[in-house]
């Protein structure tokens, strides 16, 4: 029992380091690339400085199955400059 509750424990600790470290960096390289599609670099001063739920909420727009062509370059476009505006 007490060997199943430290396995346990240390699968939810990884899975947390895990979840954080993706968090932080939520932009894959495919996210990067769709993005310079739209004219926005990887470098831009706004990228580099949306905080995690902003880049995860990002992700997340980029990556939606239920959208594609202009209604997804559209919803992204809008995301960024909502952001870019409260900075």
């Amino acid at each position: 029992m007490r060997h199943t509750v430290h396995v346990l424990y240390a699968g939810l600790v990884a899975g947390s380091l895990a979840t954080a470290a993706f968090a932080a960096d939520a932009l894959t390289q495919a996210d990067y690339r769709y993005l310079e599609t739209l004219g926005w670099s990887q470098d831009n001063t706004m990228l580099e400085q949306i905080n995690d739920s902003q880049r995860e909420m990002l992700h997340r727009l980029i990556n939606d199955p239920n959208m594609s062509g202009k209604n997804k370059e559209k919803a992204v476009n809008d995301y960024l400059n909502k952001v870019g505006n409260s900075m």
